[in-house]
């Protein structure tokens, strides 16, 4: 997502800082290849219709991960430490999305707190965990 015009040049950093090449790169792995769609195009070549439909977030989002911290172990990008951090850093986002979804549903956790939760927890600048908590109110924990 660009950066809103109407953001301050402070929030347009903030929000830039989040797409820095390490991170696109591993967001590439978790989306493209060997990612969601290279699960995608395996289970369109399943000979079954059931195993065809059977696609659940679990599974899918199981798959992306893992494939994460594959392609770095098995020696994609040659030991690039800022490739391992960004794996490191996404999954920490992941586990605070966890958390903050759960107190927001069951605990009360409001918006303002679960921004602050991202920050402290997740490492975030303060735009981009203000749109994760938002993120919050309609996908939790994805």
């Amino acid at each position: 997502m660009l950066p809103d015009p109407r953001w301050s040049p402070t929030q347009k950093e903030e929000w830039l800082q989040s797409f820095d090449r390490a991170s696109v790169v591993n967001t590439s792995i978790h989306e493209g290849y060997p990612g969601h769609y290279l699960h995608g195009l395996h289970m369109k070549q399943s000979p079954s219709r059931v195993a065809k439909s059977l696609w659940t977030y679990t599974h899918g989002e199981d798959w992306a991960h893992y494939v994460e911290e594959m392609m770095l172990e098995e020696g994609y990008g040659d030991g690039d430490p800022k490739l391992r951090l960004a794996t490191i850093l996404a999954a920490l986002t992941r586990a605070v999305r966890f958390v903050v979804s759960v107190g927001m549903d069951t605990r009360g956790l409001t918006l303002e707190a679960a921004a602050e939760c991202f920050e402290r927890d997740a490492c975030l600048e303060p735009l981009p965990a203000r749109k994760e908590a938002e993120r919050g109110t309609f996908a939790p924990v994805i």
